[in-house]
């Protein structure tokens, strides 16, 4: 899955939005985690931002784990966040 130009200037003006707004997610291009081109990793899953976590697996509530706040940036976005495992957070465009 190749992105364009234009859709890779898109997640990284996103991931530098994310990062600027909730430093302790470190967002990183997908390719970092696992060679794929297209999404985004979180580093920071685990970590805490405001007194939540960023993603938490164990806590079902309307964002699934999600920190409300990254929750609402990928949404308003156009993008999904997705686990990859409990203490592994991507996100794909929609």
């Amino acid at each position: 899955n190749n992105q364009t130009g234009e859709n890779k200037k898109q997640s990284i003006k996103l991931i530098d939005l994310i990062n600027e707004q909730m430093p302790e997610v470190m967002a990183v291009p997908s390719e970092d985690f696992d060679g794929r081109v297209g999404g985004m990793w979180f580093r920071g899953s685990q970590d805490v931002h405001q007194d939540e976590y960023v993603y938490n697996a164990y806590l079902y509530n309307d964002t699934m784990g999600v920190h409300p706040k990254l929750n609402a940036i990928l949404k308003s976005n156009g993008w999904y966040s997705e686990p990859y495992d409990s203490g592994t957070l991507m996100a794909y465009k929609l």
